[in-house]
């Protein structure tokens, strides 16, 4: 798989590779992959016997997670652009709260 960064990023890359097979050997049930570019997660998911998930790694991995907060925009400053958004419960608590008076 393609790495992004070029040259620069290869031993940061490969000391995530080395520290995953190594959390591989000492017997985990799954690894969880975070802001991994996919081309690291590919490469993890290829070697491991262990199943990956992905949270914000890219497509590669075993499985996909997602925080329930992202998911519903629970979070006014921050919102992972991977994230399809289903509902903006946000300013719904914040309306609520305001009306009554909890704010």
């Amino acid at each position: 798989p393609e790495l992004p960064g070029g040259q620069a990023w290869n031993f940061l890359y490969l000391e995530i590779i080395d520290d995953a097979i190594a959390l591989a050997d000492t017997g985990i049930f799954a690894l969880i992959l975070k802001c991994v570019p996919d081309g690291i997660s590919q490469i993890i998911t290829e070697r491991l016997e262990v199943p990956t998930v992905s949270y914000g790694a890219g497509v590669s991995c075993d499985g996909q997670g997602l925080v329930a907060g992202d998911l519903l925009e629970m979070f006014e400053r921050f919102a992972p652009k991977f994230v399809k958004k289903y509902a903006n419960l946000n300013d719904h608590i914040l309306r609520t709260l305001d009306r009554k008076s909890v704010v």
